[in-house]
């Protein structure tokens, strides 16, 4: 899917609604150049930075973002939690996010 260009958000949404954890890692991992166990740690990050960080790295919509926090570990997230994370995930960049990533690929070669 990747290689042929259908690897959209579409997809990743409809991985991620369906629950689909390691089709959601798999594929963020290719759109992000990351390898698979990192994207992995970055989806389970606890803080739920990470997530948010590697969505917009990949250039997903809030949308989308906010499905793949359904997959985190902690389970259901509090309507504060998820205002939070708008927050953070509006501000920040996909430059910035990218260069994030840029130092999760370097840290790991």
């Amino acid at each position: 899917m990747h290689r042929s260009g259908e690897l959209t958000e579409r997809i990743i949404c409809d991985f991620a609604r369906t629950g689909k954890f390691e089709e959601v890692t798999v594929a963020l991992s290719l759109l992000c150049s990351l390898p698979a166990d990192v994207t992995e740690r970055a989806l389970l990050d606890e803080q739920g930075e990470m997530p948010l960080i590697v969505a917009k790295a990949a250039n997903l919509s809030w949308a989308t973002t906010k499905i793949l926090l359904s997959l985190c570990p902690q389970g259901a997230i509090s309507s504060h939690d998820l205002d939070e994370a708008l927050k953070n995930f509006s501000a920040l960049s996909v430059a910035s996010a990218r260069k994030v990533i840029e130092f999760y690929r370097l840290r790991r070669e």
